[in-house]
């Protein structure tokens, strides 16, 4: 949501409440977009194609099938970048079926984000991504999983 939109309505509506959580809500967005900065920030899906080496179409359907993270950041989603590997250029290893885990538990993206790159001590005490990253292999994606089928729930 953009100022313009707060401004219209300001104007329209007067309703202090909606207009403080409103303005709460954009704050937030911007810190988050600021976070996942730090890990490349987001794309395009026709940057990320590029990026990935696939088409942009294939970008598009594994957004709608849920495999992939996109974030709505004004008009245009985007992709956020720490979804591909470091030092392949290509998807992380899992990627694909941790989202679906993920998705399953009926949480937003950027809550998404937020289980890939927070440490987790059973896996080395270091983020999803970096531990499928260091481990490609399907041992260490049952481990994730495992984390992945538990966010959401209480005390986790």
């Amino acid at each position: 949501m953009c100022s313009s939109d707060l401004l219209f309505i300001r104007t329209t509506y007067k309703n202090d409440k909606l207009i403080k959580r409103l303005e709460m809500q954009r704050k937030g967005q911007k810190k988050f977009i600021s976070f996942l900065g730090a890990y490349g920030g987001t794309v395009t899906q026709t940057q990320y194609a590029e990026l990935a080496g696939v088409s942009r179409q294939n970008i598009s359907g594994k957004i709608k099938k849920g495999s992939l993270i996109a974030i709505n950041e004004g008009s245009t989603p985007r992709i956020p970048v720490f979804q591909l590997d470091d030092k392949t250029g290509a998807e992380i290893f899992g990627l694909d079926t941790v989202n679906l885990a993920l998705q399953a538990q009926d949480i937003g993206p950027s809550m998404m984000c937020t289980f890939w790159l927070n440490e987790h001590g059973g896996l080395e005490n270091v983020s999803p991504r970096n531990y499928l990253q260091k481990n490609p292999h399907k041992e260490a994606l049952k481990q994730v999983i495992t984390y992945a089928s538990r966010v959401g729930q209480a005390g986790y």
